[in-house]
């Protein structure tokens, strides 16, 4: 009932600036796509369980964007969106047998036992903000945005999701500053991915999304779900063109277990606290880097850390650019904390099991390195390419071990205006043949 009486205050106000002549921004867009995956799961050393997924989707989102008064530095943003999905699920059975006549060759002999369908539909507010904006001074800007938008930390790793909350900022060509403050508890768990310590088969340790932990076809159905309560915060100050043109930031994010209209109450024990420190800037006319170094904790008796290293360069052609990247997340040992995000970000495109659940492995930016080399061009104005590899290794208890490597990328054609046609595709090739995965997806975006 609450949600409908926001939309039906939404679609009021939208009448009101239509009728009073208000300048009035509104579309939609209609999107289409397909999707198949491939994953394995061992069981024991003779047995293999492979699942094949197709999925179709249906999307459809409408906006607006209106001021709010007559010179224009107070709007409203709205979008609204329902999303339809069908998936098939196919699961085969493998056996392994050992050839004739040796000692050491195996192949696997795989059977159909099981399909499943399942059909989820959602619907969300995307986002419902009100900005105001104001120049202090002719070099300065003074923003305040209440309501539900998206907001990204520095890193793109802690913090990447749709929040309730108020965004100051002030920019000047001195020092640049901001301050955020948000709860979870009224979003749609179907479409944000917060991680909170798992209490039951895999253990505390373990941090999971809710939201991928069901299987009742009940839920698949619902259109709304509430998220995980927290209480988000974050302070950033950076000073742009500090000396020679390098730009040095810092900023605090806290995370605090809270109560909703949700099931799930994460108390005190998901608390989670991070500081992260970042320097970035141009090392010549075409080559940039940037490099940041995160402190997390959720007891002040262990510390994480995240650090990350990206060096770009852009050529003077077809706006090509070449990226070479790392990531290093710590693992549990004795005197270091097991790095953990708050938005859930995979680290690769490996298949996560219930035996790595088990050992502690989500996933996640948790006990990993990983380096990859990536690039991106456009070819002519409407088509645009990103490829990229990377190598990914897992680490705990001050071990370092190979994980597996992978591949992706992903091609766009703007046919028109209104028209958008992407292609996607990924494999991960693991050092166990269970980690392995594969997929690829094609969609159609229309804007009207």
């Amino acid at each position: 009932m609450k949600k409908m009486r926001i939309i039906i205050a939404v679609l009021s106000l939208s009448l009101f600036c239509v009728t009073s002549g208000v300048a009035f921004d509104f579309g939609a867009l209609l999107g289409s796509g397909v999707k198949g995956s491939r994953t394995h799961d061992r069981e024991g050393e003779d047995i293999c369980e492979t699942t094949s997924d197709f999925r179709h989707m249906e999307n459809f989102s409408a906006w607006l964007r209106t001021p709010l008064n007559k010179k224009g530095n107070v709007t409203l943003s709205a979008q609204g969106s329902f999303n339809y999905e069908f998936l098939c699920r196919q699961y085969q059975t493998g056996k392994r047998f050992l050839e004739k006549n040796t000692t050491d060759t195996y192949y696997w002999n795989y059977s159909l036992y099981e399909a499943s369908d399942y059909w989820d539909y959602t619907a969300d507010l995307d986002l419902l903000k009100i900005t105001y904006m104001e120049k202090p001074a002719p070099d300065e800007n003074l923003t305040i945005s209440v309501g539900r938008f998206l907001y990204c930390d520095t890193t793109n790793v802690i913090f990447t999701q749709n929040c309730d909350g108020m965004l100051v900022q002030y920019f000047s060509p001195k020092v640049q500053t901001s301050f955020y403050a948000g709860y979870t508890g009224f979003l749609n768990q179907k479409n944000v991915s917060i991680l909170t310590q798992n209490d039951g088969y895999y253990g505390k340790d373990v941090y999971i999304v809710h939201s991928e932990d069901h299987t009742d076809d009940r839920w698949y159905k619902k259109l709304y779900d509430w998220a995980d309560p927290y209480f988000a915060s974050a302070f950033a100050v950076s000073f742009p063109y500090l000396f020679c043109n390098q730009t040095l930031g810092f900023e605090i994010n806290s995370f605090f277990g809270s109560r909703g209209p949700s099931e799930v109450e994460p108390g005190s024990d998901n608390n989670r606290y991070y500081l992260t420190t970042n320097l970035s800037g141009p090392l010549d006319k075409s080559l940039t880097y940037s490099v940041a170094t995160t402190f997390f904790t959720q007891d002040f008796k262990k510390l994480g850390l995240l650090s990350q290293f990206n060096l770009s360069y852009y050529f003077n052609y077809k706006n090509a650019s070449l990226t070479l990247s790392s990531v290093f997340a710590t693992g549990e040992s004795k005197h270091v904390s097991r790095f953990q995000a708050f938005t859930s970000n995979s680290s690769s495109y490996a298949h996560i099991t219930g035996a790595d659940l088990l050992a502690g492995d989500n996933g996640e930016y948790s006990g990993m390195v990983k380096m990859g080399l990536s690039g991106s061009i456009k070819p002519v104005s409407t088509f645009y390419i990103v490829a990229g590899a990377d190598l990914v290794n897992r680490c705990a208890h001050n071990l370092v071990r190979y994980y597996g490597w992978q591949w992706y990328g992903s091609a766009q054609l703007q046919c028109t205006s209104d028209c958008q046609i992407a292609l996607t595709g990924y494999s991960f090739y693991g050092k166990e043949v269970y980690n392995d995965s594969a997929g690829v997806s094609l969609t159609l975006t229309l804007a009207f």
